[in-house]
């Protein structure tokens, strides 16, 4: 049985930010960018359970979760010079971030909503 969406979500974006700003060390560059993108099949997998954190994912994370396409711009990325590439992963973690926020507030229900 999977575990419930939100809090697996939670855990992978925070495990993919720590991998980011790990990377961030020139040497730890390849290493750290491979193992936030292995989680990119998962994470499309699980977000086939909900279509809005999905929407949102999408909006957020654009290419870099693509079916056709994350691979090659994770691998490009990985390969940056090490201040192009800390640049970059500054700007992803900060997506990661936000994304983050968005699945942490979760919707208002139907139920809650008629009730005000």
């Amino acid at each position: 049985m999977l575990c419930d969406l939100r809090p697996w979500l939670l855990d992978s974006l925070g495990f993919m930010i720590e991998q980011l700003e790990s990377a961030k060390s020139p040497e730890d560059q390849l290493a750290g960018t491979d193992a936030a993108m292995g989680l990119i099949p998962f994470l499309r997998c699980r977000l086939k359970e909900d279509q809005n954190l999905s929407a949102q994912s999408a909006w957020g994370l654009h290419i870099y979760i693509d079916a056709d396409h994350y691979k090659s711009v994770w691998t490009a990325k990985a390969n940056l010079a090490p201040d192009e590439f800390s640049k970059w992963a500054d700007e992803l973690i900060g997506d990661l971030k936000a994304l983050r926020d968005v699945v942490a507030t979760p919707p208002i229900s139907e139920n809650e909503e008629a009730a005000n």
